[in-house]
């Protein structure tokens, strides 16, 4: 791994930290409310911060890691990066938990879909910028 890849893992590993927190935290905690089943016990009342980070993590570097190879080291290349293996990856779990748990209703699913697929192109959108900008000079 070399240094651009480092940096631009760790910028969007910050990136989605933060957004997730905006984004899933604060704006859709009440959908996410209103249309998740409540089972006693299913949520933390406070996160645990070290699964947390590490998620942000491994996303940021499995989106880094797909720009950079696949040489789309620019904020549109790594934004449709982002896009598409975001919503791949994000629709493909999401629709598992619909099959085996009676936990998210439809629309929500679908929500949480556009949702997170949105933040992981952003992510892989300032992915892209970095690994673009290191590269030239």
């Amino acid at each position: 791994m070399n240094t651009k890849v480092l940096l631009a893992t760790v910028a969007v590993t910050v990136f989605y930290f933060f957004a997730g927190w905006v984004i899933f935290g604060m704006a859709l905690t009440g959908v996410y409310a209103e249309r998740m089943t409540p089972y006693e016990g299913l949520l933390n009342e406070i996160p645990s911060m070290l699964p947390l980070v590490l998620m942000n993590l491994t996303w940021a570097l499995l989106i880094v890691m797909l720009t950079y190879k696949l040489g789309a080291d620019t904020l549109q290349g790594g934004f449709m990066t982002g896009l598409w293996v975001g919503f791949l990856v994000v629709a493909s779990y999401n629709l598992s938990m619909a099959a085996f748990y009676n936990l998210m209703s439809p629309q929500l699913l679908i929500i949480d879909t556009l949702a997170a697929t949105l933040m992981i192109a952003a992510g892989g959108a300032i992915g892209g910028l970095i690994l673009g900008l290191s590269s030239k000079e």
